[in-house]
């Protein structure tokens, strides 16, 4: 499972895309990459803040568009397991006096909680 960020997912909105981001994606297999409800709750934020307008309904568009075709609605809950997870995660950065924000150590732990990539992996992706 490949998590795609908010960082990412933004710059898929942009136009033009960024270009190494979208030959990065074309490479993973389709069906490994999603987001997270966290990155949708940050993409819907930044969209709803931004003056209304041209840039903002070709962005929400742009958005819709990725969720519903690229991603064909893989979007990851964040649910018991995640939130169990993520206070691992937390703690465990916290006494490396490593602190992260709540809502990149919410995303990080999400595979973790499925049990789909390996645990050193993600700790190495999440540091």
């Amino acid at each position: 499972m490949i998590i795609l960020d908010t960082n990412v997912i933004s710059g898929c909105m942009h136009e033009p895309a960024d270009v190494a981001v979208l030959r990065w994606l074309d490479r993973q297999p389709r069906i490994s990459v999603w987001t997270t409800v966290i990155t949708v709750l940050e993409i819907r934020f930044g969209l709803e803040v931004m003056p209304d307008g041209r840039r903002r309904q070709a962005r929400g568009k742009a958005f819709e568009r990725l969720i519903e075709d690229t991603l064909e609605r893989r979007v990851a809950p964040f649910d018991a397991a995640a939130a169990r997870e993520t206070a691992i995660l937390m703690s465990s950065r916290q006494r490396r006096g490593e602190p992260r924000d709540l809502r990149d150590s919410m995303i990080a732990s999400e595979p973790e909680s499925r049990a789909t990539i390996e645990s050193a992996t993600l700790r190495a992706m999440a540091s």
